[in-house]
């Protein structure tokens, strides 16, 4: 069993042209892999995790982009945003 963890960038449209090409990278990667190794019975996953609890997520530029509404919003003015981004009804995830 093989596997590739990718995060939602990898998903977006417009926007963050870089990160999400080497997510989207990542994807097509494992679908190759996932389409090349079946036939050998090893199962090939991808995981997409939503917001990750790192500096990448927690810093003002950020909040502005989950909060435009804001001039200065705060880590607590985004945080409110952030489980409508996902099925899981908390704020992020943490990281192993």
């Amino acid at each position: 069993q093989a596997g590739g963890v990718n995060g939602q960038g990898g998903l977006q449209g417009p926007g963050g042209d870089g990160y999400g090409l080497a997510k989207k990278m990542v994807r097509e990667y494992t679908r190759s892999l996932a389409l090349t190794l079946g036939p050998s019975h090893i199962r090939v996953n991808a995981i997409h995790p939503t917001n990750v609890d790192t500096d990448m997520l927690q810093n003002s530029a950020m909040y502005k982009t989950f909060r435009p509404d804001l001039a200065d919003p705060s880590r607590e003015d985004a945080e409110v945003t952030f489980p409508f981004m996902q099925a899981m009804p908390i704020p992020y995830i943490e990281p192993a």
